[in-house]
Order: structure tokens, then C-alpha cells, then sequence
């Protein structure tokens, strides 16, 4: 499937103009796209994301995400970036995006969740991508069969899948803090 999650919903409205120009081996990409009163509910991710709005400008061999907007739980996600196109004449490689969130709840059934705030920035090109900028996760609940499986003792947690009585590790209040 292209979503992950199974029982996915998708919706909300896009509208544009797109153009390819150039050659074969050095096309450009040019116009606009918008997403208006997106959504989102899967069981992958069950907190709905909802009222998601967007507005991205291609520009030959780049495009800009001049603002994405969602409802993410009862928080809010907001993003901006730019993503450099693998195409002959671009400027470089790679992508930068900055991300704020404000309360924005997420909820993964099989690898937990929690309440998120703060700042991030994640760039990528010629070498891995780098995560950096503070970011608080309150209220986190994470299952122990994730645990187990990132530690390689046992197979990708399912959704609500493990024993009745397996230990609930609950943080509360808990800082993670990413910086390279």
C-alpha cells in the first residue's frame, strides 16, 4: 500500500498548475500546487490530522513548501522547507525542511506516542539527513514490545498485539532533545 496503516482515509482538496519544460536529460518543473481542508486517519496513526492546508511552488529543479498547516490531535503541526529535484542543473541535492509543533498528538498504537512542542529542522543531501532543534514529548506512552523489537528481541510490534499481561512502560513529562 502506498499509506501504511490499512483502513486509511485520506481527503481535502488539491489544486494546481504543473508544467515540465526542458529536455530529457535536464527537465524543469515548474507552477504550484495547494491542499486545502486536508485529512488523515489510519490505523497506523490514529490521532486524525485534519484541517491540513499547503502551498508548494516548483521552481525548474526545486520546490518550496512555503507553509503546511495541521490540526494533529487537539495541537497543531506547521512545516516549510525545500526539497532540491535529482534532476541535471540543480543546485545541489538534498532537502531542508523546519518543522514547529504546538500540542500536536500522536498516536502509533504499535510504537507509542505522546503530546509534542517545539522546533526541528531535518536536512538531508549527499550524506544521511541530520535531525536538529528541540523538541519536548509529554504525556509519552510507548508499548514494551517496541522496546523488545528496537533491541532486537523480537519481531515489529502489531497493533494492540502482545501478551495480556505484558509490562506498560508509561514517561511522563519527558524531554528528548535532538542536536547535531
Amino acid at each position: 500500500p502506498f499509506l501504511p496503516g490499512g483502513s486509511v482515509r485520506l481527503g481535502g482538496k488539491l489544486d494546481g498548475r504543473l508544467a515540465l519544460e526542458g529536455t530529457v536529460a535536464a527537465p524543469q518543473t515548474l507552477g504550484s500546487i495547494t491542499l486545502s481542508n486536508g485529512l488523515y486517519v489510519s490505523k497506523f496513526e490514529t490521532a486524525p490530522i485534519r484541517n491540513v492546508s499547503a502551498a508548494a511552488q516548483f521552481n525548474g529543479a526545486s520546490v518550496m513548501l512555503r507553509g503546511m498547516h495541521a490540526d494533529v490531535g487537539s495541537g497543531t503541526l506547521d512545516a516549510s522547507g525545500e526539497l532540491n529535484l535529482p534532476v541535471a542543473n540543480a543546485p545541489s541535492s538534498g532537502f531542508a525542511i523546519n518543522v514547529v509543533a504546538r500540542g500536536a498528538q500522536l498516536t502509533f498504537p504499535a510504537y507509542g506516542g505522546g503530546t509534542f512542542d517545539g522546533n526541528a529542522q531535518i536536512v538531508g543531501g549527499n550524506v544521511r539527513p541530520t535531525l536538529s532543534g528541540d523538541i519536548t514529548l509529554n504525556q509519552a506512552r510507548i508499548p514494551f514490545a517496541a522496546i523488545l523489537h528496537a533491541a532486537g528481541g523480537g519481531p515489529e510490534p502489531a497493533a494492540g498485539s502482545g501478551p495480556a499481561r505484558a509490562p506498560r512502560i508509561c514517561l511522563t513529562s519527558a524531554s528528548v532533545l535532538a542536536a547535531c
